[in-house]
């Protein structure tokens, strides 16, 4: 029965539509003679009579001369834009009609030369009394904000169709027909101003910049939204809020403006994989997270995602346009089983009417590491701990021992000689990084044909002297209009980047390890290699990394090119067809190398190695739709219905040699190779539907459908249905608050609705698979073969997620606008890899395990503080989030993750939550670490709790999650004059992170050959009987296991950081002039200038993805950068 509901939906809209002829027809019965005599009335109307109920209805501007047409009578226009409207209305009169600008048109007579400017005083204008001129005026228009001209801003004598615009200066003219006109300034994004003309014949107008207008458009993928219409949770940033932080990637510049997203850096470096969550963990995991990740759309077509690569990479920063994050149920179900984690909209940069112009920008700076808290000891610290485990451990030993024979056991293994060299490795590993930026954009075009083009290269020398980042960006976007049924778009848009970085050896979690006891050089200049065999190495058979610089690498590359061809047709004027495809071809290859001169790569079996891998991904993708609009008087129907079908295919080869002979970069020369190879294909097949009805252009409802099939499913359960329905009601536009000076603006949202997710599950997951044998020792008889390696699940299917949310949006005094949203978000079916017996002969089985909740509340506010010669603008945004598993396979039994790991799925705590012992401090008499035990009752309760020594006896406890209770940013933008600042906070609290640098690095003096983390800041280690210490007593060999994870390393994740401040400066518009540009700025700014945090890390960004941080962890940079910005 669901395989006919989407061909239900389409029978039963195409219906609607087949009769709405009778249903006008019949409208027109003359039932009674009032209701004849009313339409008539209707129907009688002049055309000036029309066109401004056109411009009343649709909020556009229409400039016009005094025409005589305009006095006769014109029928009534069809249409569902304003567009559509006036193009039919006109087309029997001899008026010329051209849109100038978004929502402004220009009337003008045929047989007129209609390329001039338009102006009241036409010699041809009819001599009524609305057209006599009695004065003429002049004037500049300019913004409050800058001073600087406007040019297209509309100018109309009030109560009449007379006016014309400014131009490129801001400049106009007008002839008035009468003392004391009321002239009436409008554009786009500016409170509309009215001034009243008497004896002045000199205007200058400063226009305010006005809060958000309800007719604004929202970019939702398959089509655009005013924000009047949305019924769902959106919020979309404009390409001017994205220019603050010079980044490798767009995300970086996403951080801390949207409520309720959380994005968050695996790493400092540029190539790192960013994970995006929205509103919490839905799902069970992923490598990297991308089980959380939304799904990418740009330019109304999907664009995949790989496990360790966002689609948003390719993307380069300045080609945006707008990014709009869709949240809701309602918002994303029309991308059905792809949407669970949100959908975030891209629209790139198009060609626009007009001259050809030019935009560049130019960004250069420096890059600083920052490590947070973590500090290595120095020699003198390290040789004070070396001492202390050296003498602990010869008395635990020799508990008769005197003072004295102690003394000298410790001055043998410590000798003073050890501080001869104080060598700082992190020093020597990081330095001063380059970030370079350049930029340029070329747009224009015509009524025929638009173009944009954009070339981006960013370059980055990282903070790690093994690493290079480039990457080069290339998109044109164009637009042919055809005729005035049909449009063409193209674009193509490539990737080229380049990433080198350390190899098998990771220098900076190698040089954490090493005594600063160690020299890096001999005494000619050379580096050291390091190791067992190096005279006087104090660092045990640990290598000099710096040795290996140069000689061990890795080295990526990656290739990719978009090609889309969308094509529109109109059929008629409530219908079009829209054709949208995409071809992505995706190549990419890397070597990684140690030469076999590089005796310091001890991970390595024998000297010389090389791997090389290959990978091409094909990635085709058809979607086609059908949007039928409708009026009915007040009645607005709109109808989308459609198919889409996808197909990504990955072909991968990789090679490894060891034992290489000489510096050639080829696997052919080593003595023992090996290769591998894999193809991955995955298709979907989709049919969708949305209906929205509007009633007054107050209320508001709509209702989607999605049915989804995709192969990564079993046969079972291949297909998927995902529906919602929303309603919203513009209640500020009813008669008890319209008008209101206060309360400006008030809607409420509801919606519900399901989506899906297949993130989690890999390719082939349902399947049994067989695994080739080719190793001799796991040959049967010395046969080649292939064994099962999978066990087959026909019934695995589709994650799902119900989501509930309500929305409210309102503004005061046109000056503060609040977005409030109110959410409950469930997910069932969860995918996860579940362990099997070992008697099964297999190791796991991809299932659909169990349901997790993520509630919450978000608030977004934006306020104008000032809006006079010093303007401030202040956009605040928070979320709280609660995230919680409901239900668990195999009666709700707790999946645990062993004790390296240290994590639990239990029912009733949040994904991802730590269970590990508790570290109850040191014993105040022998020093030694304490571990807590819960004392329980007969049904489970604590009813006490004591200490034990002995680690493995502890009670495994849950110590929190990782998942961030609360997230948000703040915005400050203040502009006086010609100059702009713009601060930028982004925070995040409620959440843990396990410290696995501490944990990995804070050794008690167990080792003398590396070297030990400072302690935090207030933290004291036992030393003798009766201290009360933090950290335990420093003996040779360790502490009871102090390696594995407890809640000594779990520490809270809060933190504020500045992540940028910048600081412009425009030349003011008269210099411009003279130099025949249109901006020129220049500016100074800084990202993660300052981190605040009790955390002890490196760095404690987490959004709930990565769960720990590592002593690999790339450091974050602080940047200082310097730029220009120009057009002409």
């Amino acid at each position: 029965m669901s395989v006919d509901v989407p061909r239900f939906a389409f029978t039963a809209g195409l219906c609607f539509l087949l009769a709405q002829p009778t249903l006008e027809a019949r409208s027109r019965i003359p039932v009674t003679e009032a209701i004849f005599s009313q339409q008539t009335a209707q129907n009688q109307q002049t055309l000036r009579q029309r066109l401004n109920a056109i411009r009343q209805r649709f909020g556009v501007s229409i400039l016009m001369e005094e025409i005589p047409e305009l006095n006769q009578w014109a029928p009534a226009p069809k249409g569902r834009t304003a567009d559509e409207q006036l193009r039919n209305l006109l087309s029997p009169f001899p008026i010329e009609i051209k849109e100038v600008r978004a929502k402004t048109y220009v009337l003008s007579q045929k047989q007129k030369d209609s390329s001039r400017p338009v102006n009241a005083s036409s010699s041809n204008a009819v001599p009524t009394a609305e057209s006599r001129v009695i004065q003429n005026i002049s004037g500049k228009v300019l913004t409050d904000e800058t001073g600087e001209p406007l040019a297209g801003v509309s100018i109309l004598i009030k109560g009449t169709l007379l006016g014309t615009m400014t131009n490129d200066k801001g400049e106009f003219r007008l002839d008035l027909p009468e003392n004391g006109s009321t002239l009436v300034f409008s554009f786009v994004g500016y409170k509309t101003q009215e001034v009243i003309v008497r004896s002045q014949r000199i205007l200058d107008i400063r226009l305010q910049i006005e809060a958000a207008r309800l007719d604004e458009v929202v970019v939702t993928g398959y089509g655009n939204k005013s924000i009047r219409e949305l019924t769902g949770a959106a919020v979309q940033i404009q390409a001017e809020d994205l220019q603050n932080v010079t980044s490798s990637t767009l995300l970086q510049n996403l951080q801390g403006k949207l409520a309720g997203v959380n994005i968050a850096n695996a790493g400092g470096g540029p190539a790192g994989f960013m994970s995006i969550m929205i509103r919490g963990a839905g799902s069970l995991g992923g490598a990297f997270g991308s089980a959380y990740q939304p799904l990418i759309v740009v330019d109304g077509i999907i664009q995949a995602s790989s496990e360790t690569q966002n689609a948003l990479a390719y993307l380069a920063p300045q080609d945006i346009a707008s990014v709009t994050v869709l949240k809701d149920a309602a918002s994303t179900a029309l991308y059905g089983s792809r949407a669970a984690n949100g959908v975030i909209v891209i629209t790139t940069k198009q060609g626009k009417n007009g001259p050809t112009r030019i935009t560049a920008n130019v960004t250069m700076g420096i890059n600083e590491p920052t490590l947070g808290k973590v500090r290595m000891m120095n020699s003198a610290e390290r040789y004070d701990l070396m001492r202390q485990s050296f003498g602990n451990s010869f008395r635990r030993s020799n508990p008769t021992a005197s003072d004295e024979s102690v003394a000298a056991y410790v001055n043998q293994q410590a000798p003073a000689s050890l501080l001869t060299h104080n060598t700082n490795w992190t020093n020597l590993i990081y330095n001063t990084g380059v970030t370079r930026n350049y930029e340029i954009g070329i747009s224009g075009g015509n009524d025929k044909i638009k173009n944009y083009t954009g070339f981006n290269l960013y370059s980055e020398d990282p903070v790690k002297i093994t690493d290079l980042y480039r990457r080069l960006n290339f998109r044109t976007n164009t637009e042919f209009t055809l005729n005035k049924r049909m449009v063409l778009s193209t674009a193509l848009n490539g990737l080229y980047n380049t990433v080198q970085s350390d190899g098998v050896l990771n220098i900076a979690s190698a040089g954490y390890y090493l005594l600063p006891f160690d020299s890096p050089t001999r005494a000619d200049g050379s580096y050291r290699v390091g190791g067992s065999a190096d005279p006087g190495w104090r660092s045990g058979g640990s290598f000099n990394p710096l040795y290996s610089v140069g000689k061990n690498w890795n080295k990526a590359k990656t290739f990719q090119v978009n090609a889309d061809l969308t094509y529109r047709y109109r059929i008629t004027d409530w219908m079009r067809f829209e054709t949208a495809n995409r071809l992505t071809l995706g190549q990419s290859g890397s070597t990684l190398y140690v030469s076999p001169k590089d005796s310091a790569s001890f991970a390595i079996t024998y000297p010389g190695y090389i791997s090389k891998s290959q990978s091409l991904t094909l990635n085709t993708l058809t979607s086609n739709r059908l949007f039928l609009e409708k009026a009915y008087g007040t009645h607005d129907f709109k109808l989308i219905l459609g198919a889409e079908y996808n197909r990504i295919r990955t072909e991968s080869i990789s090679s490894t040699g060891l034992g290489l002979q000489s510096d050639l970069l080829t696997v052919l020369g080593a003595k023992t190779v090996s290769a591998f190879e894999s193809i991955v294909e995955t298709r979907y097949a989709s049919l969708f539907s949305e209906l929205s009805y509007s009633l007054h252009n107050r209320y508001f409802l709509t209702g989607s459908f999605r049915r989804d099939g995709s192969s990564r499913f079993g046969i079972n359960a291949r297909y998927g249905n995902f529906y919602a329905f929303s309603g919203a009601w513009q209640v500020s536009d009813e008669a008890f608050l319209k008008g209101s000076n206060v309360l400006t603006n008030l809607k409420l949202r509801l919606s519900h609705g399901i989506t899906g997710n297949s993130n989690p599950v890999a390719d082939y997951a349902t399947y049994g698979l067989y695994s080739f044998v080719s190793t001799p020792a796991s040959q049967y008889l010395g046969q080649l073969g292939a064994i099962p390696s999978q066990i087959p699940n026909a019934d695995l299917q589709w994650e799902r997620q119900q989501t509930t949310n309500l929305g409210v949006d309102l503004s005061l005094w046109k000056r503060l606008n609040v977005t409030l949203e109110l959410y409950d978000k469930r997910n069932f079916n969860l995918l996860q890899s579940v362990p099997l017996p070992t008697t099964s002969g297999f190791s796991s089985i991809a299932r659909n395990i169990g349901s997790i909740s993520n509630k919450g509340i978000e608030l977004s506010l934006n306020s104008r503080n000032t809006t006079g010669k010093l303007r401030w603008e202040t956009d605040f945004n928070i979320a709280f989030n609660r995230n919680q598993i409901l239900a668990l396979t195999n009666n709700n039994a707790d999946i645990y993750r062993n004790s390296y790991v240290g994590t639990i799925l239990r029912v009733g705590e949040a994904v991802g939550s730590y269970y590990m012992p508790k570290y109850a401090g040191v014993d105040p008499q022998t020093g030694n670490p304490l571990w807590e035990i819960l004392q329980k009752d007969g049904n489970g309760s604590v009813t006490g709790v004591t200490t034990t020594p002995t680690i493995g006896l502890a009670t495994l406890q849950v110590l929190g999650s990782a998942q961030p209770k609360w997230t948000g940013g703040l915005t400050n933008t203040l502009t006086y004059g010609n100059f702009s600042l713009s601060v930028l906070i982004n925070f995040s609290a409620g959440y843990k992170i396990l410290n696995r640098t501490r944990n990995n690095l804070e050794f008690d003096g167990s080792s003398a050959t590396q070297n030990n983390i400072a302690l935090p800041k207030g933290q004291v280690r036992w030393q003798k009987p009766g201290d009360i210490a933090d950290a335990p007593i420093a003996i040779i060999g360790g502490n009871q296991d102090l390696y594995f994870p407890n809640s000594r390393y779990v520490e809270r994740g809060d933190f504020a950081r500045l992540r940028n401040v910048r600081l412009g400066y425009s030349l003011p518009r008269p210099v411009l002039s003279r130099m025949k540009m249109q901006n020129l700025t220049v500016f100074v700014s800084g990202d993660n200038l300052l981190t605040l945090t009790r955390f002890t890390g490196i760095d404690p960004e987490e959004n709930g993805s990565f769960g720990e941080e590592n002593a690999g962890k790339y450091p974050f940079a602080r940047k200082y950068l310097a730029g220009l910005q120009l057009s002409f």
